[in-house]
């Protein structure tokens, strides 16, 4: 079963969000009825579709919940993010966005004209 593939990223988002860990683990434990019996028009997936469309989302979100627990220890630029959990800031600034979408990051202090951003608990609105 490819969540296993997917252990350590799901206890990093755990970690940091265990609602969202908690929907994820429903929507993997949905592999082998996809693999089996197909979604609802009968469309049947391979272990492959599966693991290039799951992981992705996994993935993404391991990254988010790494820059939210880089954050909980203080305010951090993007760049320094970058940096620290070696990521293009590119890449970094796109799950900010996200993040501040959702209510689980806010801008802290602008410091030279860059801007830094910490990690809010779920619920605060920042």
């Amino acid at each position: 079963m490819a969540q296993k593939h997917w252990s350590n990223e799901m206890k990093v988002i755990r970690s940091q969000d265990p609602e969202l860990a908690a929907k994820l683990t429903r929507l993997l434990e949905k592999e082998a009825l996809l693999q089996g019996e197909g979604n609802v028009y009968g469309e049947r997936y391979s272990a492959r579709q599966i693991e290039l469309s799951f992981g992705k989302i996994v993935q993404t979100e391991a990254q988010r919940a790494r820059i939210l627990k880089a954050l909980r220890k203080g305010p951090l630029s993007v760049k320094k993010l970058a940096k620290a959990l070696k990521l293009a800031p590119m890449e970094v600034l796109v799950h900010i966005v996200e993040l501040r979408r959702r209510n689980r990051v806010a801008l802290h202090h602008i410091e030279e004209r860059t801007p830094t951003y910490i990690a809010l608990s779920p619920g605060d609105t920042g």
